[in-house]
C-alpha cells in the first residue's frame, strides 16, 4: 500500500509563550494557554501522526529487502540466459523438465556425425513428437530402443524410398536344405543347394530406386546328420554377388546327431544379390544324407535411391 505523506504545519499564535494564571495555591498553580489569536492551528504532534511515520519507515525497510531479493534472482537468471543477439554461447545443458523425465539440448561429444561422435546431443526421457499445426502428431522419435516412426514415408530427392507399398521386408526366417546323396565322392564337400536372399519387394521401373539388404545378426545351422559311426562336416559359405564365396562358419558332429551352430554377425550392407550356399562331407561314403536348416536373423530388405 501506498504511504500517504502528513503535510506537516506549524502552530502559528497572537502570543506563543503567553499563559493565564488560576487555582493558585501555596504549592500549586493551574497555567492555561492563552494564545490569543490562532493564525494557524498546526498539525499535532500525536502517537497516530507518529505510529503513522514508524509504519512508512517499517514497510520501507520490507520493500527494501524484497526488492533486493528480486535483484539478485535477476541477476542470478541473467547468467542462465542467452543473448539474443548470438554473442554469447550456452556453456551447459539446456533443460527442458516433464512430468514424467528431464530432457536436455547439450553440447555433443566433438566435431563429427556418428554413434559416439556428434557435435549436438539431444537427450529424452523417452519419446518425442513431431506434429503439424493441428496438432496431430504423424512422427514420432522412441530415443530409449532407437526407432522412428512415421504415417506417410521416406522419400529422398522426391523418391519415394519408404511408404505404405514399400516397407522394408524382413528376411529373417528358415530355410530347408536336404542331402540325400550316396555318391563315392560324399567324403568330400558336397554343395547341396543354393539358398537365395529373393527379393520379394517388387521391382521398381525406375533405375535409382534399387533394393537394399542388410544382415545384421548371425546366421544359425541346425544340422541333422543321419550315419552312425562317422563324423559329419557342415559349412555355411555366402556370395555377394560375383564375388567370391566367403566361410560364414563350419562344424562337425559324431554319428546320428542334431545340434545347432551359429556365426558371427554377418554384417552385410549389399545391393548386389547374396546366395548361402550349404555344404556337408561325411568320414565316409554312403549314408542316407543330412538335413541342414539355416535360419538368418536380422536380415532386412528395403528401397534405396541413388
Amino acid at each position: 500500500m501506498a504511504y500517504t505523506k502528513t503535510n506537516w504545519q506549524d502552530r502559528v499564535v497572537e502570543f506563543p509563550n503567553r499563559y493565564a494564571k488560576s487555582d493558585e495555591t501555596a504549592s500549586e498553580i493551574t497555567l492555561t494557554q492563552s494564545p490569543g489569536t490562532v493564525t494557524q492551528a498546526g498539525t499535532p504532534l500525536n502517537a497516530g501522526n507518529m505510529n503513522k511515520i514508524e509504519q512508512g519507515i517499517a514497510d520501507a525497510h520490507a520493500n527494501a529487502a524484497a526488492a533486493q531479493t528480486a535483484a539478485d534472482n535477476a541477476n542470478a537468471n541473467a547468467n542462465t540466459r542467452l543473448k539474443k543477439d548470438g554473442s554469447e554461447a550456452m556453456t551447459g545443458p539446456l533443460t527442458l523438465h516433464a512430468a514424467n523425465g528431464t530432457n536436455q539440448f547439450k553440447a555433443g561429444t566433438g566435431d563429427g556425425a556418428s554413434y559416439t561422435l556428434y557435435n549436438l546431443l539431444l537427450k529424452l526421457w523417452w519419446g518425442m513428437g513431431i506434429a503439424g499445426n493441428d496438432d496431430t502428431v504423424r512422427m514420432f522419435f522412441d530415443a530409449r530402443v532407437g526407432k522412428i516412426d512415421v504415417k506417410n514415408g521416406f522419400y529422398v530427392d522426391g523418391q519415394p524410398v519408404y511408404h505404405t507399398g514399400k516397407k522394408p521386408v524382413i528376411l529373417e526366417g528358415i530355410y530347408t536344405s536336404s542331402d540325400t546323396a550316396t555318391a563315392p565322392n560324399y567324403t568330400t564337400w558336397t554343395h547341396l543347394t543354393n539358398i537365395n536372399v529373393n527379393f520379394p519387394i517388387p521391382p521398381s521401373s525406375n533405375a535409382a530406386i534399387r533394393r537394399r539388404t542388410v544382415i545384421s545378426g548371425p546366421a544359425s545351422v541346425t544340422f541333422e546328420s543321419r550315419l552312425a559311426g562317422a563324423t559329419h562336416y557342415v559349412e555355411l559359405r555366402y556370395q555377394i554377388g560375383s564375388g567370391a564365396e566367403v566361410v560364414a562358419g563350419s562344424w562337425s558332429q559324431e554319428g546320428v546327431a542334431t545340434n545347432t551352430y551359429y556365426t558371427g554377425n554377418l554384417n552385410i550392407d549389399t545391393v548386389e544379390p547374396i546366395i548361402f550356399r550349404i555344404y556337408t562331407r561325411c568320414s565316409v561314403s554312403g549314408g542316407t544324407g543330412s538335413v541342414v536348416t539355416l535360419t538368418v536373423n536380422n536380415a532386412y530388405q528395403y528401397f534405396i535411391v541413388e
